[in-house]
């Protein structure tokens, strides 16, 4: 799972490129440190922006990306990421000393808990267990791993089509096939580069990343691998054509950049000439109307779904009337 996860660091990029798909920010969170074109009253774009989300600006914290968490042995990890959750963090400390809620924060330290770990992708563990995370791992090992790098798709009712869950099943399986060495901090660093410029401007004409100590052209390194998932198809016989398709789809966003889903996303915005937040509306109830107009007798899992409803109710109302100790204590528990 680590050598996995390692080459998943790796060749994030390619996820980022293919379908990132959040170009456009509100006003909100626009900063000087990058060029925002204006798109509408509040809504700004980077014109050859992938994701936003996975970049600086987004879901990410750059503190973070120097602390040097390693993914060489699930030990070094766990080690690693509890420090993390240990270091105190001076602008964090102000926040958690001047605050009058006394649950602004749950700590000061630059990771609060492990979860809060803004990694690419992380090892999980399945084990049925109030203790942290890490605990779990050092106790049962790795399980799964969580990929984060993938943004919802505004135009499918549940977020992800099948061509992308097939290609990301070859690509899981290319970076568990394909050599994987220990990781030095050096590269690591060089991938969240090519992350964050693939986020910024992955649809810019003949961007170059770093490949070791060389620049190599987006399109030509991403034409690289798909061939040699293509071989894995190939050497495990898989001839099934969903994921034939899933592959070939994703080459054809590599040889034209209008066929990414950022492309679309902006096109579609400046085209209908409607904000980011208004075509969010509009497209969430459009799927709603799509699910409530489909009868109860034509959902195979409705009796399922029932239960599922009726069984949350019921935890809820358990862990409520079992409820022995104060959040405080239990966070404390929780840390030791």
């Amino acid at each position: 799972y680590m050598r996995t996860i390692r080459n998943l660091i790796r060749f994030n990029w390619l996820v980022l490129y293919l379908y990132g798909c959040s170009p456009i920010i509100n006003s909100s969170f626009r900063n000087n440190s990058h060029k925002f074109q204006k798109l509408n009253k509040r809504d700004y774009f980077l014109p050859y922006a992938t994701t936003l989300r996975m970049s600086d600006i987004g879901y990410k914290n750059s503190i973070q990306a120097n602390l040097s968490i390693s993914f060489n042995e699930i030990e070094n990890y766990i080690t690693g990421l509890k420090k993390a959750t240990q270091i105190k963090y001076d602008d964090f400390e102000k926040i958690y000393r001047d605050t009058n809620d006394i649950r602004a924060q749950l700590n000061s330290s630059i990771i609060q808990n492990e979860d809060e770990y803004y990694a690419i992708a992380r090892p999980k563990s399945n084990l049925d267990s109030e203790i942290r995370m890490l605990d779990k791992l050092q106790k049962g090992g790795i399980d799964y791993i969580e990929l984060r790098s993938v943004d919802l798709n505004p135009f499918n009712s549940i977020g992800i089509d099948e061509e992308v869950v097939n290609f990301l099943e070859i690509f899981m399986i290319f970076a568990t096939f394909i050599p994987s060495k220990k990781m030095t901090h050096d590269e690591y660093m060089k991938s969240y580069q090519n992350d964050l410029d693939v986020s910024l401007r992955g649809r810019e004409p003949n961007l170059h990343l770093l490949q070791g100590d060389k620049r190599v052209s987006l399109k030509s390194w991403g034409l690289e691998i798909i061939d040699s998932m293509e071989d894995i198809l190939e050497s495990m016989h898989i001839e099934n054509r969903k994921y034939l398709h899933a592959v070939g789809k994703a080459k054809e966003k590599l040889l034209d950049i209008d066929k990414t889903p950022s492309a679309i996303l902006l096109k579609t915005i400046k085209d209908e000439n409607i904000e980011i937040l208004d075509f969010g509306c509009m497209k969430g109830e459009e799927y709603k109307n799509q699910y409530l107009q489909k009868s109860i007798d034509k959902n195979s899992d409705w009796e399922g779904l029932e239960k599922e409803v009726q069984d949350s109710l019921s935890s809820c109302k358990n862990a409520s009337i079992n409820e022995k100790i104060s959040f405080n204590q239990y966070m404390k528990e929780y840390y030791k």
